[in-house]
């Protein structure tokens, strides 16, 4: 019998694949060889088992951000893990999938606010701890930069990202710079570190 996970796990990847609207609850049942009965009775409409698709994934996301919080790490080096695991996120989980599902479903789309937010938070929690430290340049609005930081990766994840096959190499150019340039480099050289993130990370993806 096939469980709910491994049906939100396949229905995924063909979602990502080949878009929301490509996708029936008739191709899923087809493709897994399972009744539509069966389907539905684990997900009442395709907007359900859409929604817990993208709530699993987010629950997954601030499970590994919470570790990432919990850890020994100064907070910058926090916000360099924080963004290899955005990009590990959306390398998973299509942006074209969940700015389609935001559109068509109402529910869907508070739950992308609410990730949103939890990005935004996540990082001021991670700035203001590395203010405290003197690890940033005097001055910095960490508010500011954080609204922009989103407004960038909303474009950079949607409209670049998906159209260039050099993903990741794209993804560091495009991350990194900027919260290079906020840090006070008399408190923290940071180059070695991340060298060694981008390097590990690299490896297992």
């Amino acid at each position: 019998m096939m469980t709910k996970s491994e049906i939100r796990t396949f229905a995924l990847s063909q979602f990502s694949r080949y878009g929301l609207e490509s996708v029936s609850m008739d191709d899923i049942a087809h493709e897994l060889k399972i009744s539509k009965k069966t389907l539905y009775e684990h997900f009442s409409s395709k907007e359900q088992l859409v929604f817990e698709i993208l709530d699993c994934c987010r629950e997954d996301w601030e499970a590994n951000s919470l570790t990432i919080k919990r850890n020994g790490e100064n907070p910058i080096q926090k916000v360099f893990s924080f963004y290899l695991l955005h990009y590990a996120f959306i390398k998973k989980v299509s942006p074209d999938f969940i700015n389609r599902s935001g559109k068509r479903y109402k529910d869907i789309s508070r739950l992308i606010k609410q990730g949103r937010f939890f990005f935004r938070d996540t990082m001021q929690a991670f700035l203001t701890a590395a203010r405290k430290k003197g690890l940033l340049r005097k001055g910095l609005n960490i508010q500011t930069f954080l609204e922009t930081e989103i407004i960038l990766f909303d474009h950079f994840i949607t409209q670049i990202l998906p159209h260039d096959p050099r993903s990741f190499e794209l993804y560091q150019y495009f991350a990194f710079p900027r919260i290079l340039g906020i840090i006070n480099p008399e408190k923290y050289d940071p180059e070695p570190d991340l060298s060694n993130l981008l390097e590990n990370f690299d490896k297992v993806g």
